[in-house]
């Protein structure tokens, strides 16, 4: 026979250009069987439309993959029941419907695989990476992503973008079975951005032969921590963004870019960008965690093409409500100060994470102006405070030492006069005993909320136990 001649051919159930496989269908060891890819492709259909899984039925039980007789014969039959359907149903209204729907969720893993087998020529060019870098190569499986959409409400309004998105199979799959009304990737790596163009091509190219219908998607290669990325990133609703190999530095500017996001948007990755349970405290209060809600999603062994074991993804979710409460909680006990509607701390950028400003520039402020003003008395009054209770706390101690038999200094000078001929007594306690006693007592009293009354009888119990 001919080479030209060997080859097979499936036609589309919506009539449109065939598909065509070259025989032999499979020449390298590591490569998939095609022969196999065929008869998934007529079941995927037949489940579509009963009259071809009727007519397919008993041949697809028993066919050689390795048989170019047996695949003909299976391509024939295929094709003849394919081309009377359409003769039948072409431009009536059941043929319409099946037109423009999304793929059902085990068809569109086959499509994706498919086009997998179709663009990637060579797999273990996705491997060639330096190790424990960025951009090192790892692919998320459908059936995580699919538990994804499973736990995530996602609705028409939602812009989805994949950080790294490798050769983009999860913005396929996000636009081909969301009703996301965009979804990209963005790629920095040489093999799989290349990969991810060809997997775009034989995406569209598959989905029209089977009549199916997906959203609006792009992919692209760069780098998703450049400035020229920062808006498409912060109007994004739903960020999914592999993580786990990243480094500090890599996570750093992520959580500066994710601290502009609007309240609401969620972001999905393998590795948490804060604790589970945030507390908000003075010092982390500019932590992109005090502007989350963070959870674990439940998710299947074998989901992550690097390890078989469970591996843990995270649902953060923005919202500031809970740091706006923290600053008015802070404000009520006067920390905190209220201009123009917005509150106002010297710590950090945490009234701009509250207000959704967390890249504006903090400057100092004038001296001349009322809010200087304010706050340097407000400073000045704390500070004559604390100096007021330090002599207090002094004033105390040193009366308690007159009525316990004077000072340390005074005992010092008694016990120093003895006869001629006698030797120096050991003093029981030594003078910088008494210091240090007297240094904490004081640092416990400026610490201290009692009433200065109750602050003296506490002193006197002290010193008689001593």
């Amino acid at each position: 026979m001919a080479s030209s001649s060997m080859e097979l051919k499936l036609h589309s159930p919506v009539g449109a250009e065939p598909l065509t496989y070259k025989w032999p269908l499979s020449g390298v060891k590591f490569r998939y069987n095609k022969g196999m890819e065929i008869a998934e492709t007529i079941r995927h259909i037949g489940d579509d439309i009963p009259e071809v899984q009727v007519a397919m039925e008993n041949i697809l039980k028993d066919f050689d993959s390795k048989s170019f007789e047996s695949m003909t014969i299976l391509c024939h039959r295929y094709n003849r029941t394919i081309n009377s359907l359409l003769q039948l149903v072409q431009g009536t209204s059941k043929w319409k419907q099946r037109l423009g729907q999304q793929p059902s969720r085990s068809l569109l893993k086959h499509i994706i695989q498919q086009v997998y087998n179709m663009a990637v020529i060579d797999p273990r060019k996705l491997n060639n990476y330096l190790p424990f870098s960025p951009e090192v190569y790892g692919e998320a499986s459908y059936e995580l992503v699919a538990q994804m959409i499973d736990q995530i409400e996602i609705t028409e309004d939602d812009v989805f973008i994949d950080l790294g998105s490798g050769i983009g199979q999860v913005v396929l799959q996000m636009a081909a079975s969301t009703r996301c009304h965009s979804c990209f990737g963005i790629e920095k790596a040489e093999v799989p951005s290349t990969y991810a163009r060809n997997m775009d091509y034989h995406f569209k190219k598959l989905m029209k032969w089977y009549g199916k219908a997906h959203g609006e998607y792009s992919i692209a290669k760069g780098d998703f921590l450049s400035e020229e990325l920062r808006e498409r990133i912060t109007s994004a609703t739903i960020i999914f963004v592999n993580n786990f190999a990243f480094g500090p530095q890599v996570d750093h500017v992520l959580k500066e870019r994710f601290s502009d996001l609007r309240d609401g948007t969620r972001i999905i990755s393998s590795k948490s960008f804060g604790p589970r349970h945030f507390r908000i405290t003075a010092r982390n209060e500019n932590d992109v965690g005090a502007i989350m809600h963070i959870s674990e999603l439940n998710l299947i062994n074998g989901s992550v093409s690097w390890t078989n074991k469970a591996v843990s993804y995270y649902l953060h979710v923005v919202d500031r409500t809970k740091l706006e409460q923290y600053l008015k909680d802070m404000k009520s006990r006067g920390r905190f100060k209220e201009v123009n509607n917005t509150l106002e701390t010297t710590r950090g950028r945490g009234r701009d994470l509250a207000n959704g400003k967390a890249n504006c520039v903090i400057k100092p402020a004038d001296p001349s102006s009322n809010d200087a003003t304010s706050n340097s008395n407000w400073k000045e009054n704390e500070k004559n405070e604390a100096d007021s209770e330090e002599s207090d706390a002094t004033t105390i101690v040193n009366e308690c030492d007159s009525s316990c038999g004077g000072s340390s200094k005074e005992n010092s000078e008694d016990d120093s006069t003895v006869r001629p001929g006698q030797k120096t007594p050991r003093s029981n306690s030594s003078g910088r005993g008494r210091r240090v006693k007297r240094k904490v007592l004081r640092k416990k009293l400026v610490r201290s909320n009692l009433p200065v009354r109750k602050r003296d009888e506490r002193v006197m119990r002290r010193r008689s136990a001593m």
